[in-house]
């Protein structure tokens, strides 16, 4: 029998020992404008270093500003881009810069196998703690409209992998030799062998190639290049060539490979995403500049020429880009079609045009019925997982037994949905919902009738993620209502052919087999060795040093 004295105790500690910690220094001032802070998380296995650059004239306003998430690549840290000159170049424009140590050769990610000394999860830390962090402590225009991410190399995979799987906080994001596709089995290696770089176990990020295309292809910007939409983004890279920035003195066989191969492969990498993006209607900036190898001076140039471009950006942010196909409906004869990924109909739904029955345009979907089960319009749409997405409709109901618009997960449980009240005119119906751990998600708008007649009508149906913007005043139509029309369900009207109730989970694409081949592990392994070596030798720090 426990005695009741140490029983208090162990109670005691239970409930007031805090269950994780994350703790900041008070900063190291580097400069005037520039800060290092140590920050200890249970997240992470060591202590980083956040180095922190404040505007001009910070202190003598209450104005907010926004943050430029600048991450380094493998085998850099937080003094990178200061060494280089970021300083210099934004000189006194009103953002503030935010430059994290996250790992040299962590890739940005979660580690998904366990390492001597646990597993770093550098993605949480980030998007936990460090972006909670920096909000709270600093006048920052919290918002997504105030927020970019730009990498270099694996940096410029971190910030598109980042803005990708969680398009609700970023407004834009650039790569300067950017690892933008890692579904090829060189990258899988590659990737693998870099933990080494931390004294880590290899392959104790994603795992061992084909173990770990799963996981892997779940944070491949390419893969989820979907997700981009609606933010600014750019690509900056060179072919692998030696080009005038390059050191032309530079006659050591092993970093002239390595300067090769690696912007050789990230060249072909941004050319694939040039491709699926134009696919996707995405919209984006290209600049390939031709010869130039992996090489500090191409990166700091880049940043040079997009800085303005995100300062601009933050001025005057994008547009939400809608996710659905055919919101609107104005496309012809398509609803029902699952090859075009439009809206599909559980029940009797279909397409009215030119009717005069639209809220905007000459169309609008339709849903009605006399029976007592449930009748839907609705869409699959691919997601970024724990990510928030608004959802805007515009629907008028005859009303029924029940009228729902709302968001399912492939499994049926409903994200979110609210009732539809009666009304002869068109209203506005808003929902925010967070995706969870579902990365295919269903939008639907339905009625179950309840053996009376009833219909609804839907039209403007909107979906991009972050936070809605505020509710329009809802404007009733100017001319009389028209009713319904009465035309049975196998009308001309009707394009949207009833179909099944389907299931299932976003295909992961590049998926493959086989044994790692010794030409690439060696490759990679060099690529460790190499960085490992230069940067203890021949010295992160040449040209200007970071200003004490």
């Amino acid at each position: 029998m426990i005695r009741s004295p140490y029983f208090s105790v162990i109670i005691f500690l239970f409930f007031c020992t805090p269950l994780h910690s994350f703790q900041v220094s008070d900063g190291e001032r580097v400069n005037q404008q520039i800060t290092d802070f140590d920050i200890v998380s249970d997240n992470l296995v060591d202590a980083t270093t956040v180095r922190v650059m404040l505007p001009t004239g910070y202190s003598d306003t209450v104005s907010r500003y926004p943050v430029i998430y600048l991450l380094h690549g493998g085998g850099g840290t937080h003094e990178d881009w200061t060494v280089w000159g970021v300083q210099e170049i934004v000189d006194d424009r009103d953002v503030i810069i935010v430059q994290p140590s996250m790992g040299k050769g962590s890739w940005y990610a979660d580690a998904a196998v366990p390492g001597i000394d646990g597993n770093p999860k550098w993605e949480t830390f980030f998007f936990e703690e460090l972006v909670t962090w920096v909000d709270g402590t600093f006048k920052t225009d919290a918002r997504r409209e105030g927020r970019a991410v730009v990498g270099l190399s694996m940096g410029g995979y971190g910030a598109m992998s980042y803005a990708a799987r969680h398009p609700d906080q970023f407004i834009a994001a650039a790569a300067f030799s950017g690892a933008v596709d890692t579904s090829r089995e060189l990258i899988s290696n590659w990737i693998g062998v870099s933990p080494v770089i931390d004294a880590r176990v290899p392959y104790s990020i994603f795992g061992i190639w084909p173990l770990d295309t799963e996981v892997r292809q779940a944070h491949n910007p390419l893969n989820l290049a979907h997700n981009l939409a609606g933010m600014h983004l750019s690509f900056y890279f060179g072919n692998g060539n030696r080009g005038v920035l390059d050191n032309q003195n530079e006659y050591n066989p092993v970093n002239l490979f390595m300067g090769w191969i690696q912007e050789a492969e990230v060249h072909r990498m941004n050319f694939a995403m040039h491709d699926r993006l134009n696919q996707l209607g995405i919209a984006h900036q290209f600049h390939p500049y031709g010869d130039g190898m992996h090489s500090p001076g191409y990166w700091i140039r880049s940043f040079r020429q997009e800085l303005p471009e995100l300062m601009r950006v933050f001025d005057n942010p994008p547009e939400p880009v809608n996710r659905l196909v055919n919101g609107d409906f104005e496309a012809e004869g398509i609803v029902g079609n699952a090859d075009n990924n439009d809206w599909q109909c559980l029940g009797q739904c279909g397409l009215d045009r030119g009717l005069e029955l639209e809220h905007q345009g000459v169309s609008n979907g339709w849903v009605r019925n006399s029976n007592t089960e449930w009748n839907e319009l609705y869409q699959e749409i691919s997601v970024a997982k724990k990510t928030d997405y608004h959802l805007s409709a515009w629907i008028r109901t005859s009303g029924s037994k029940l009228t729902l618009l709302g968001v399912r997960g492939m499994d049926g449980a409903t994200l979110v949905d609210t009732p539809i009240s009666a009304s002869a005119d068109y209203a506005v119906y808003q929902l925010a919902f967070n995706t969870g751990d579902h990365d295919v998600i269903r939008v639907f708008a339905g009625l179950q009738p309840g053996g009376d007649d009833a219909w609804l009508q839907l039209d403007d149906v909107f979906l991009a993620a972050g936070l809605a913007p505020p509710v329009a005043p809802v404007v009733p139509d100017e001319d009389p209502f028209e009713p319904f029309p009465n035309v049975p369900p196998e009308d001309d009207t009707n394009d949207g052919a009833p179909a099944k109730n389907s299931g299932g989970s976003a295909p992961v694409a590049g998926s493959g087999g086989g044994s790692i081949p010794l030409s690439a592990l060696l490759l990679g392994l060099g690529f460790g060795v190499w960085r490992t070596i230069s940067r203890s030798f021949s010295g992160r720090r040449t040209g200007r040093a970071a200003p004490r």
